[in-house]
């Protein structure tokens, strides 16, 4: 059901950022069904290596998905150091650790500053929940109902 979710709410022109990607079920999705640029990191270097190697089983082209192995929150930030966030793209933000992916949401405060093109097209996709990030805030819809969280430009 997540599989058909994200592939539904992510279009083939998106970069996908996995912060949590395991061993790498949803960033083969992306690149293999979806058509998606793939930027993905786990924390666990033995969840790293197998989604390296489910990566070439699965035969994806080279150069679709770049593998981290970094805390979330360092990977993010990594990634905006780079420029990566800079690009003309729709960027969607995957975070599949139900139980603790919404901790994750604070480095997004300030991320976009200065590339509100970039901020306003951003989606994060956290378990379960579906939320629209936006500059200046952050709505989370879930099964209870929706709450906001503060971000700032």
């Amino acid at each position: 059901m997540r599989q058909g979710l994200l592939q539904d709410l992510t279009p083939s022109s998106s970069v996908v950022v996995d912060m949590c990607c395991g061993i790498g079920a949803f960033v083969i999705m992306a690149t293999k069904k979806i058509g998606c640029r793939v930027y993905a990191n786990d924390l666990n270097p033995e969840s790293t290596r197998w989604c390296k190697e489910n990566v070439k089983l699965n035969k994806v082209p080279p150069g679709l998905i770049t593998v981290s192995t970094l805390d979330g929150r360092e990977f993010v930030k990594k990634l905006a150091a780079k420029g990566v966030f800079n690009e003309k793209m729709d960027f969607h933000f995957y975070m599949n650790l139900p139980s603790i992916a919404i901790t994750f949401l604070d480095v997004f405060v300030g991320l976009f500053r200065g590339h509100e093109d970039a901020a306003q097209k951003a989606r994060l996709l956290v378990g379960p929940a579906v939320c629209h990030f936006k500059a200046w805030k952050i709505a989370v819809y879930d099964e209870r109902g929706t709450s906001s969280v503060f971000v700032g430009l």
